[in-house]
């Protein structure tokens, strides 16, 4: 607490010493008999306009009582505009972690995260499993079938148990996953290997080793790690 006050005298002598020869401040007393002083005419109440007093701030325009008064003052306008920029910088944060924590759905071991697609005007909204053993994120055609995706380049993927199945790498206008939206990226299209299972596709490790991320399994939520 002391070394907080001594920081406080410290601004606020800076700020006295700083301040242009003719700046002026104005002094007042409230009907309460408190004393008050401000940097602007216009800040000071109506009714106490006709008796107040202006002094040029390195004068010796203040008593000794005064100037205790009027470094309390700004003292504690410090401490309250520390306290205010700390609270807003805190709601910032808060706001900011919010951005960063995506709901999922938990089915069991399973963990399946929403995702946005867009291929020029038209987008769609899927669900992918989040699969650290998938190498690429891969979508299931026929859940971007209404996107008209471009051409793409034929390849084969080894899928689970060492089968080979044919793959197409596209290019889409952005893949958008919480918070991360990655323009111009490539996703590969499969035909799923089996008929209703509830997710899209798998959200595979190209994504997911450059978003670190925590899982919070019982509120379903995955957190991501904020860049520094």
């Amino acid at each position: 607490m002391k070394k907080f006050s001594l920081l406080l005298t410290i601004l606020l002598v800076s700020a006295i010493l700083s301040c242009p020869a003719q700046a002026v401040i104005y002094k007042y007393v409230d009907e309460n008999g408190r004393l008050f002083f401000v940097d602007d005419e216009h800040k000071i109440p109506p009714q106490y306009r006709q008796k107040t007093s202006a002094i040029k701030e390195q004068n010796d325009g203040l008593t000794a009582e005064e100037f205790d008064a009027y470094q309390a003052q700004r003292a504690n306008e410090l401490s309250e505009r520390a306290l205010k920029r700390k609270a807003q910088q805190q709601a910032e944060l808060d706001e900011l972690k919010r951005d960063y924590q995506t709901p999922v759905m938990v089915r069991g071991n399973r963990v399946m995260v929403p995702v946005e697609v867009a291929v020029r005007n038209r987008k769609a909204h899927v669900l992918l499993l989040l699969d650290t053993g998938a190498s690429r994120t891969v979508f299931h055609r026929d859940a971007l079938a209404d996107l008209a995706l471009p051409e793409g380049e034929k390849l084969q993927a080894v899928i689970a148990g060492g089968r080979t199945i044919p793959t197409e790498k596209v290019k889409v206008r952005y893949l958008e996953v919480g918070p991360f939206r990655e323009k111009g990226a490539e996703i590969m299209l499969i035909d799923p290997v089996k008929s209703g299972l509830p997710f899209d596709g798998m959200l595979g490790n190209d994504f997911l080793r450059r978003h670190p991320y925590e899982i919070d399994y019982k509120n379903e939520i995955l957190s991501w790690k904020m860049s520094d």
